[in-house]
């Protein structure tokens, strides 16, 4: 009876240290690097109507130097018909890890565009998710509201 008790504890004790923290979650596998989404971006204009620039590159470097920051690029993207395209870069978004999806936000991010800081743009009201295939964000960029709605770019 001692030799099974022996053997029982064990075997228990095996199968709890197998069972470490290297086990796949289930759910979905979110993105971690750098991925990049097309879709649509739309901003609101100050007569109240919004100009909407179809195929826009967004790029988000998820997780690369931490754990709770990411950086989104929108590439060439305009805010007015007129407008040239510009990259602008937000950096320090925060982003917090959820069962299904990445929650990204931000306060007062001065972005970098034209070489420099884009102080007429800068981003309030952050708001974002990341899904295994989408990316949906909003935000204020100075007075006007903007948000952004893709899918993976293949």
């Amino acid at each position: 009876m001692k030799v099974f008790k022996v053997l029982f504890t064990t075997v228990a004790m095996a199968l709890i240290i197998s069972c470490g923290d290297d086990v796949e979650p289930i759910g979905p596998k979110l993105p971690t690097g750098e991925i990049s989404y097309l879709g649509k971006a739309t901003t609101g204009q100050s007569d109240g109507s919004s100009y909407e620039q179809d195929s826009v590159v967004v790029t988000l470097d998820l997780f690369s130097d931490n754990k709770t920051l990411a950086t989104m690029v929108m590439n060439a993207v305009k805010f007015a018909s007129k407008m040239p395209g510009i990259d602008m870069t937000i950096d320090s978004v925060s982003v917090e890890t959820n069962a299904k999806v990445l929650l990204l936000s931000g306060e007062n991010i001065v972005p970098i565009a034209m070489g420099g800081p884009f102080l007429s743009r800068i981003i309030t009201h952050l708001h974002g998710t990341v899904t295994q295939d989408s990316l949906i964000v909003s935000m204020n960029g100075g007075d006007s509201p903007m948000s952004f709605r893709g899918g993976l770019k293949k």
